[in-house]
């Protein structure tokens, strides 16, 4: 069972670029592969363990990278993991640079990465003072390049839509279906969220218990920022509000 699970994210990748023989035998197979990981996610919103012969980070990051490809960063599974993977403490060069790829922490994960590098022959080894190796410095080299297509901006996240930009702010309007989450959104500035429908939803923050919220509307709250959190609607009504980003 040892490294059944970074094989099988690889294995979901590869049948994306390479396709199969038979387009309902790929999608089958992809439906099937996504079943899995999906009822296999632990309690705590990771892959692995000591139960599965696997690390926990790595093999969380893989099933990430997997559900990435497949577009299924809407989901309760993939923002559950998100959460998990960004309240890790990471120190060495391949963890960061894989979480990176997956989920740059704000302020964090680069700068860290940045200080490993050696100055003298402009190379990174696993860890602070660690010698140089190839390994490592591609890992470190392909991290910020891969960042890039972490969406940053929240009108590319799921149910986010920009409304009104100036020098001051920027207002999104947000809508959430029952049952759907808008997956992963970070926030590096204050803003402001006003609810305009009647609706139940449960907020997670990384390192918090889940907070559930019964909106209606006028309802505000603010936040000082930065913030990193998920909102899934738990009810029967389309959540909906508005949310005021100050520049």
């Amino acid at each position: 069972m040892k490294f059944r699970w970074r094989f099988l994210s690889v294995g979901l990748l590869a049948l994306i670029i390479l396709g199969l023989p038979s387009l309902a035998a790929s999608q089958t197979a992809i439906v099937n592969g996504v079943s899995y990981l999906v009822s296999s996610q632990k309690p705590d919103g990771s892959w692995g363990g000591d139960i599965f012969e696997t690390e926990s980070t790595p093999t969380t990051i893989a099933v990430l990278e997997a559900l990435k490809a497949l577009d299924q960063t809407g989901t309760p599974t993939y923002a559950n993991a998100i959460l998990w993977i960004g309240n890790q403490y990471l120190e060495t060069t391949d963890y960061l640079s894989e979480r990176i790829c997956v989920h740059s922490i704000p302020g964090k994960d680069k700068d860290i990465l940045l200080s490993y590098l050696d100055k003298l022959v402009i190379a990174w080894g696993g860890y602070d003072d660690y010698q140089v190796n190839n390994l490592d410095t591609a890992l470190a080299l392909l991290a910020p390049s891969a960042s890039q297509g972490v969406p940053a901006a929240l009108d590319t996240v799921p149910g986010h839509k920009l409304v009104l930009e100036n020098h001051v702010m920027k207002v999104y309007r947000v809508s959430v279906d029952p049952k759907q989450s808008t997956g992963i959104r970070s926030r590096t500035l204050p803003w402001l969220r006003i609810s305009v429908s009647q609706s139940t939803i449960s907020i997670q923050e990384p390192g918090k218990n889940i907070q559930t919220l019964e909106t209606k509307p006028g309802d505000y709250c603010w936040y000082e920022g930065p913030t990193t959190d998920s909102i899934e609607n738990v009810g029967l009504t389309k959540y909906e509000a508005i949310e005021i980003e100050l520049k």
